[in-house]
C-alpha cells in the first residue's frame, strides 16, 4: 500500500518502536512520532517530498486520508490512533 522507492527493503525497525509507544500513550501528538523516527525516513517511505511532508506536519489538516492510512500502515497501528494524534496536534495548536 505504501511507496518504498521500488526496492524490496525491509521496513525500518523504528516503526515498531513508534507502534509500541503509541500503544502505551507515550506519544501524544503527530510531531511526537518524529522524536523516534526521522521525518526523512517516513517521507521517503510515503513517496512524499520532504518539504511537503514537513509542511503537512506543521498543519496536519493538509494530510489526505490516504496519506494518513499509509502512515498508519507504516506504523502498524489503526488509522483511528493516527487520527487521534493529529487531532491532539490541532487542539494543542488551537489552544496557543
Amino acid at each position: 500500500m505504501f511507496y518504498n522507492s521500488g526496492t524490496t527493503m525491509s521496513k525500518d525497525v523504528r516503526y515498531t518502536a513508534v507502534r509500541h509507544l503509541m500503544g502505551v500513550n507515550t506519544i501524544s501528538n503527530i510531531k511526537g512520532v518524529f522524536d523516534y523516527i526521522p521525518k526523512t525516513v517516513v517521507s521517503k517511505d510515503l513517496g512524499m517530498n520532504y518539504q511537503t511532508f514537513t509542511r503537512k506536519l506543521d498543519d496536519p489538516r493538509l494530510f489526505t486520508v490516504q496519506e494518513i492510512l499509509m502512515m498508519a500502515e507504516l506504523f502498524g497501528v489503526q488509522a483511528e490512533a493516527l487520527f487521534n494524534l493529529i487531532n491532539n496536534s490541532l487542539v494543542k495548536k488551537k489552544a496557543k
